[in-house]
């Protein structure tokens, strides 16, 4: 399918050079009159096929239009076009489905149709990195489902598997897994490197390339400076379907907060090894190779094709017994992780036993016991520590009056390459 998809965009005519060239002169002519000129070309329907919605698409042409033109040089915030369509789940949109669309760059989403589409957030562009680093892909606004982190993909660079940082290598310094706040290192240099274990380390000659520009207060972490001039660079645009000039995207809203600090990193870019600066956002991740032409600098990494590859390559599955007459939350976790349990075949205040079956197959009888609530209901919490061993587990319940008896199972991974 994907290889279909790639040969499809490789034959796709190019936008009409006429028009081009007309659109093209018009944003010289509104550069030079600091847009104080009447809108006389409409802009050119180049790629609109392949948009899944037309919100997806003037989400797209405000940054990304005028690169496809030729009328503005940098590098893409989406990519040129999309390259899959789907469904996917998600709790709270119609029937539990959301529309949902790929591009190089990101995955636009329409999860809420019925909100106003004049409200920025009528379409939005996933929480795909989070999801990747953490192994927890998002099926609602509060409900998860347990994958492997993306431990082969490299953040940046050929999408090859060698020894570059991948998604799963920032497990550890992601702001969501740490309990340490980050302080204000604005104007200090950015000299940490991370490998692909994860390892952190210092490069004083690299740290002498740029250094911090911003403090973002609510994930308390510090943005590198070619990523926040990045944030604010100013150029053409398209406003609605007027050409325009001004700020190229919002940075909250496309890109996220910062979930890390900027590492250096060696990466396989073009068959060739090169230093390469990067910051993994919510949405997206953001790269700087000082050796690429100044235009080129900073790009936006391909999480859309990451994030594609990783929710639909069963590599990443996380396989587990499916239970009986009762549930778990999640089904799957890290050493440390809490897994809650409910079922509802007890009686109100029935006593019940719980069995404990840990992934050597050593049985724990009497490991615990509890009693059910006025309801009938099982709620019980099992809460592993950071050093338990890593395997699927199997916990048993058995009502001392009914003799019902409820099964469950969950699994503790680590991540391939990086924990194990």
């Amino acid at each position: 399918m994907l290889l279909r998809l790639l040969q499809l965009k490789k034959s796709k005519n190019p936008a009409n050079p006429g028009s081009l060239r007309k659109v093209s002169l018009f944003y010289l002519t509104l550069v030079a009159l600091s847009f104080c000129t009447t809108v006389l070309v409409s802009p050119s329907s180049a790629a609109a096929e392949s948009f899944a919605s037309p919100y997806f698409q003037n989400t797209w042409k405000h940054s990304d239009l005028p690169i496809l033109q030729g009328a503005a040089k940098r590098s893409y915030v989406y990519g040129q076009e999309g390259f899959f369509t789907t469904y996917e789940p998600y709790v709270e949109s119609p029937n539990g489905q959301r529309l949902v669309q790929y591009f190089d760059k990101a995955r636009m989403e329409i999860t809420r149709p019925d909100f106003s589409t004049t409200n920025q957030y009528f379409v939005t562009n996933g929480l795909i990195v989070k999801e990747m680093v953490l192994g927890n892909l998002q099926l609602g606004d509060r409900a998860f489902t347990t994958r492997y982190p993306a431990y082969d993909i490299p953040v940046a660079g050929d999408p090859i598997n060698n020894d570059s940082a991948t998604y799963a290598s920032f497990y550890d310094v992601a702001s969501t897994q740490v309990n340490r706040e980050q302080l204000p290192r604005v104007g200090e240099p950015v000299a940490s490197t991370i490998d692909r274990k994860g390892v952190v380390s210092s490069n004083a000659a690299l740290g002498g390339i740029t250094n911090y520009a911003y403090f973002e207060p609510t994930l308390r972490h510090n943005i590198a400076k070619p990523f926040w001039d990045f944030f604010n660079q100013k150029g053409i645009i398209f406003n609605g379907a007027n050409p325009d000039f001004g700020l190229v995207f919002n940075w909250v809203y496309t890109v996220g907060l910062p979930i890390t600090e900027a590492y250096w990193t060696t990466a396989t870019v073009g068959g060739v090894r090169k230093d390469v600066l990067v910051q993994l956002f919510e949405r997206r991740v953001l790269t700087f190779t000082p050796s690429n032409p100044n235009d080129y600098q900073v790009e936006m990494g391909n999480v859309g094709r990451h994030y594609y590859f990783w929710r639909y390559d069963p590599r990443y599955d996380v396989v587990v017994s499916t239970p009986s007459r009762a549930t778990i939350n999640p089904s799957a976790g890290f050493p440390g992780a809490r897994f809650v349990v409910r079922s509802d075949i007890f009686l109100a205040g029935e006593p019940i036993d719980v069995t404990l079956v840990l992934p050597s197959g050593e049985n724990i009888a009497n490991f615990d016991v509890v009693v059910a609530n006025a309801r009938g209901e099982l709620v019980y919490t099992f809460a592993t520590n950071t050093g338990a061993t890593k395997g699927e587990y199997t916990i048993r319940f058995d009502g001392r009056i009914t003799g019902n008896r409820a099964v469950t199972y969950f699994k503790l991974i680590g991540i391939p390459g990086v924990t194990e």
